[in-house]
């Protein structure tokens, strides 16, 4: 009969599988990442905070995901029904420094951290920490292309996790239960914003909220029975999100010497046309504490990076150049070349200044011709050229800024010509001509 129960349990249970994190990019935060590379990170390759988001109200059918705008590069504010994940970005000088650059490292260097936060405690007090992710970019300013590859770790346990299948709320609990979680839940977030993880106490008629730091008080140090929740940002009826990963390694480095099994709940809160529903929220009854057997200093395994739409582990790019004004695209290449400049050769060099500075040529031949093309090169912007004299056939093979075509009927003129020109070459400068 005990082998019969037992593979009857066995029959119950199945490998818990979760739905990884999609990134979702604004293009507001590659305008502002190209921003803070070009005026504050310039050469410098070190790491930088960011902070992205999710949310745990999607629509059905959208996947699970992180997302990130013009903010992410500043600290968020903390509101409901919004929960930041911190960030690590790390931005290449070089696409081959991009290519080359040992992946596994970055993705162990972020996991490390989550288990520090883990091991610390540090993760109970905010538990915002579970969902580190990195960010390794490599920006092309020239041309408005960035390759970019995320990572979002989670730690990996000694064997997969079992759980029984998930149930539906609506078919777990009763009503009065599921209008006691609502309420516990939005009192929960007014004196919490922005935490997506919390401990679950449950009673025939109410369902309460509670901080994990009062895991001791709720549940004591004999519990029968403890229930976990988080906010699942996945829409998916058989899969919980990926911030339940590193949630489970948590529960199993604080209290995993005295829990072996708990349920879980996966929250879900979906308003719709003024309706709202946490009906599609899942609850798994039985779900096995995941065991990390490891050396004091060492850290788990881990994975995380990030697959591409085609289900392969490779990075993904971006071109948002089709979506710039031309002339402004050229006028930022431009730039970047000087500031390039000054960051490896020129550190006095005053960009601005030059930018400001008018010039006045006098004369559009051999000698002018080189200099206008050398002063646009070198960022000037507003330049007048002087000569009386017309194209001959002659000029064109010394002096670079005119075509045989230009000869023609006693030749055009000059100083016209040559600024016509030169704001084909760069539309940028604003060029002025005097007979």
């Amino acid at each position: 009969a005990n082998v019969k129960m037992a593979e009857r349990a066995d029959h119950d249970t199945s490998i818990l599988q979760f739905a990884s994190f999609c990134s979702t990019l604004d293009t507001g935060f590659w305008h502002k990442l190209s921003y803070k590379k070009l005026n504050e990170y310039k050469l410098s390759e070190g790491k930088v905070d960011i902070w992205g988001s999710y949310t745990n109200g999607d629509v059905a059918g959208l996947p699970t995901r992180l997302s990130l705008d013009y903010s992410a590069f500043d600290k968020p504010e903390l509101s409901a029904r919004i929960y930041n994940s911190p960030g690590i970005l790390v931005i290449t000088n070089t696409v081959e420094k991009f290519k080359t650059t040992d992946k596994e490292q970055l993705l162990r260097e972020t996991s490390e951290l989550i288990w520090r936060d883990i091991c610390s405690g540090a993760a109970v007090t905010d538990p915002t920490l579970l969902t580190r992710f990195h960010l390794f970019t490599f920006a092309n300013l020239k041309k408005y292309q960035y390759l970019y590859w995320f990572a979002f770790p989670a730690l990996l346990p000694e064997k997969p996790i079992q759980s029984s299948p998930p149930l539906s709320v609506k078919s777990h609990f009763n009503e009065d239960q599921i209008k006691s979680l609502v309420i516990s839940w939005d009192n929960f977030q007014l004196a919490n914003p922005g935490v997506g993880y919390f401990l679950v106490k449950i009673s025939d008629k109410q369902i309460d909220v509670k901080l994990l730091t009062e895991f001791d008080s709720v549940y004591g140090k004999n519990p029968q029975h403890v229930v976990v929740g988080f906010c699942d940002p996945c829409t998916l009826d058989n899969n919980p999100g990926w911030p339940l990963r590193n949630f489970l390694a948590l529960i199993a480095k604080q209290w995993g010497s005295y829990v072996s099994q708990l349920s879980v709940l996966c929250f879900r809160d979906r308003t719709r046309d003024g309706h709202r529903d946490v009906g599609h929220s899942l609850f798994y009854e039985k779900v096995e504490v995941p065991i990390f057997v490891l050396d004091d200093d060492s850290s788990p395994k881990s994975v995380g990076w990030e697959k591409n739409a085609k289900n392969k582990l490779v990075s993904r790019k971006v071109d948002l150049s089709s979506s710039m004004d031309p002339v402004k695209l050229a006028e930022s290449s431009v730039d970047l070349n000087l500031r390039l400049m000054k960051w490896r050769l020129l550190p006095s060099l005053d960009i601005q200044l030059i930018q400001q500075t008018r010039c006045l040529l006098l004369g559009s031949g051999t000698l002018g011709c080189s200099v206008a093309r050398c002063l646009i090169g070198w960022g000037v912007r507003n330049i007048t050229l002087v000569d009386n004299g017309k194209v001959s056939y002659s000029n064109p093979a010394r002096q670079s800024l005119f075509q045989f075509d230009d000869c023609a009927n006693g030749g055009k003129p000059k100083a016209e010509t040559a600024a016509e020109q030169l704001q084909k070459i760069f539309p940028g400068v604003l060029m002025q001509s005097k007979q």
